[in-house]
């Protein structure tokens, strides 16, 4: 039981680190979109229209895919009832959606993320054969590819504005939802040392596959999320997932600091817009900057979070406490007092009725 504690303690460490490395590759990506008073992507431009932090995205949602099986395999490990396991996961991602809504009123990172997540855990805990890694290992290359064949096909349709932005646009959601379940499927292999060289090589595959001269017609982008840049986002992923699992790589003083974001990530996240985006947009300094300086500025933003994270590596306190206390606020504050108000107001109109309807009630309960 040790052990496999120990194990699983391991493979969370590696995919933190994954995560770390992505939140990172956003805050910076974030800094230079923020301040640049021109195009991002002409300062960092990779194979076309991409930068590094576009990359950040697919990694960012397959490091999610591989901490949800961890994190269900925990609770069924305890035993726990699969009614409430899914109640538990419904009311964290829950929080999560309002969160991406406090943060983008618009369909956000945060917002797909919450749904897609959803969507796996209901359809996995609903279908006990699944709770079997091998026939989980089964099921998923065709959920995985049935997900990705609604996107292609939704990228290729004249959608209404809302589906659009829905299906096809930043934020895909069957492409995400296709790298959450990769990542899921991909984490049934953890366990075993040996995937290591395994992951690394299909990683280099997919990522020269995305980017071979003449195979594909169009230019590496972002938008819509097309083939080849899921192709290059997954290939990258697994690639470096690979590389974290190498011992001497885990030695390493980057490692435990990219591992330290990772395990912070949404408080990260979070903080970096409250801290900085917040201050700068109300201030009206966005777009004012050379690009000398958004690089400089972007730099420091990725050194403040990288300290921050350090600074918070003994703190219990999450951004999902926070949302408890809003929510306990909004119950306390607001809720409750327009409940008994309503009660209050709902009581005095039912005995003013009901003493115009029925006076002689009124004189019965006098005489009673």
């Amino acid at each position: 039981m040790a052990a496999e504690k120990t194990n699983c303690n391991s493979r969370q460490g590696e995919i933190d680190a994954l995560r770390g490395l992505a939140v990172l590759l956003m805050v910076f990506s974030h800094g230079l979109r923020w301040v640049y008073i021109g195009n991002p992507a002409t300062l960092l431009p990779l194979g076309g229209l991409l930068t590094p932090g576009d990359l950040a995205t697919p990694m960012f949602y397959l490091a999610a895919g591989l901490s949800l099986y961890l994190s269900m395999q925990g609770g069924l490990r305890k035993n726990l009832d699969l009614l409430l396991l899914r109640q538990r996961f419904t009311a964290r991602l829950g929080k999560l959606f309002f969160i991406g809504v406090c943060m983008s009123l618009v369909w956000g990172v945060l917002q797909a993320q919450a749904v897609t997540l959803l969507i796996l855990v209901w359809l996995l805990l609903s279908l006990p054969p699944l709770q079997s890694r091998r026939a989980l290992r089964l099921f998923l290359p065709g959920l995985i590819v049935l997900a990705l064949g609604l996107h292609l096909l939704c990228r290729e349709l004249c959608l209404p504005l809302f589906w659009h932005r829905l299906l096809a646009d930043q934020f895909p959601l069957f492409a995400i939802f296709a790298l959450n379940a990769t990542g899921f499927y991909l984490a049934t292999y953890l366990r075993h040392r040996h995937t290591t060289f395994i992951f690394t090589a299909i990683g280099i595959f997919l990522g020269l596959t995305a980017v071979l001269p003449g195979l594909w017609q169009t230019a590496l982008q972002r938008q819509g999320a097309p083939l080849p840049f899921l192709l290059l986002g997954t290939g990258s992923s697994i690639f470096l997932l690979g590389i974290f699992r190498l011992s001497p790589v885990q030695k390493t003083k980057i490692f435990r600091c990219l591992q330290q974001v990772g395990s912070d990530a949404l408080f990260i996240f979070v903080f970096h817009y409250a801290a900085f985006f917040l201050p700068l947009y109300l201030l009206g300094f966005t777009g004012k900057l050379s690009a000398a300086a958004a690089l400089a500025f972007a730099l420091m933003l990725s050194a403040a979070v990288i300290l921050t994270a350090w600074w918070r590596r003994h703190s219990t306190f999450t951004i999902y406490d926070l949302v408890d206390l809003i929510f306990l606020a909004l119950q306390t504050e607001l809720l409750q007092p327009l409940v008994r108000g309503a009660a209050g107001c709902g009581a005095y109109l039912f005995s003013a009725l009901t003493s115009r309807t029925y006076p002689g009630i009124t004189g019965l309960r006098r005489q009673l």
